[in-house]
């Protein structure tokens, strides 16, 4: 089997992309004899000797140490999961690119993406026009962005880290789970609603957790000024059967492994009708899409979703399955 360049900007445990390159390197090291990991970032776990993750200064440093591997053998093959995968063209290696990102939606967030748009979106389209075979994630964004510019493009889902048992819900004192790295993309959002929450009597029964990295301190601290919300920051390991509901209201996204992970822990799911969700979140049946236009309904819908018991029929296909789009992988990488 031909050695793998991964090249990736971060390496680890930052978002729902880089976890999933995670999980795939991991079950990839079956495969390959050797696969080096090129990162800007590196906080990734590894656990097997044929993997190499080298950290690189800058995009430059990147380039030159892969063009060096690249002369050294001639069994290389590549994939990238942002907007660096460009670079294989520059070194004449054939690659899969897998796109998980926000654009062309997250430009109209506010005006700092409006302007990093120019520059983003440039990149990822040159990325998935040069991919010898382009991965989505989500059929949403397979139509709407990647397939305008892909030679050929695919839809492979991301798995879930399944859940052995379901625990019992405390519908007396329910606890709703958010998980998202704090900025205004993810939680601008929340503001509007946990002012709705406040003034309701459902502030006073049950609590919110948010997980993620907090990049936007002032949102942060404005968040945990609600007595309900606790911040609970960046962990590595979030057990979602302990809570009642997930909570999305993300202003885009494709389609969040959170999202994946909470439908096959039959947990009920509440989110903005954003990128691919609706792909999982089938209304009333084990969660519900939130109007962006009524916000006032989401009091309505915590209700709702408290007392919904999602149906054993309504756990997701063996699609979301690491092991099995890891074999996908493996198929498409042998096509090219």
């Amino acid at each position: 089997m031909k050695d793998l360049i991964v090249i990736t900007k971060k390496y680890g445990f930052y978002t729902g992309a880089t976890v999933a390159t995670q999980h795939y390197v991991d079950n990839w090291s079956k495969y390959f004899d050797r696969i080096y990991v090129f990162t800007l970032e590196n906080e990734g776990v590894n656990e097997y000797k044929n993997i190499t993750v080298i950290e690189c200064s800058n995009s430059k440093k990147l380039l030159k140490d892969v063009l060096k591997l690249k002369q050294s053998t001639n069994k290389v093959i590549g994939y990238s999961d942002d907007h660096l995968g460009y670079l294989f063209k520059t070194v004449g290696i054939p690659y899969i690119h897998t796109y998980h990102g926000n654009w062309p939606d997250a430009r109209y967030v506010s005006s700092d993406m409006f302007f990093k748009s120019f520059y983003f979106i440039h990149y990822y389209k040159k990325t998935i026009s040069y991919a010898a075979i382009t991965v989505d994630v989500s059929y949403y964004m397979h139509q709407k962005f990647t397939k305008k510019y892909a030679k050929h493009s695919v839809v492979i889902r991301n798995g879930t880290n399944q859940i052995s048992s379901i625990k019992s819900s405390n519908k007396i004192n329910p606890r709703i789970l958010m998980i998202g790295n704090i900025d205004k993309r993810k939680y601008k959002i929340a503001k509007k609603i946990f002012k709705l929450i406040k003034n309701s009597e459902l502030s006073k029964s049950f609590t919110i957790d948010i997980y993620g990295e907090i990049f936007d301190k002032k949102l942060s601290n404005e968040l945990s000024s609600y007595n309900f919300v606790n911040i609970k920051g960046k962990v590595s390991k979030i057990d979602i059967s302990d809570y009642n509901i997930l909570l999305s209201l993300s202003a885009m996204e494709n389609l969040p492994i959170s999202i994946v992970e909470a439908a096959q822990a039959k947990i009920p799911i509440i989110s903005t009708n954003v990128g691919g969700v609706s792909e999982v979140v089938h209304d009333s049946l084990n969660g519900y899409i939130l109007d962006s236009n009524n916000y006032n309904e989401i009091i309505r819908l915590i209700h709702k979703a408290i007392k919904m018991d999602v149906l054993n029929d309504m756990a997701l296909s063996e699609e979301f399955n690491w092991e099995k789009s890891s074999l996908k992988y493996i198929k498409a990488f042998d096509s090219i």
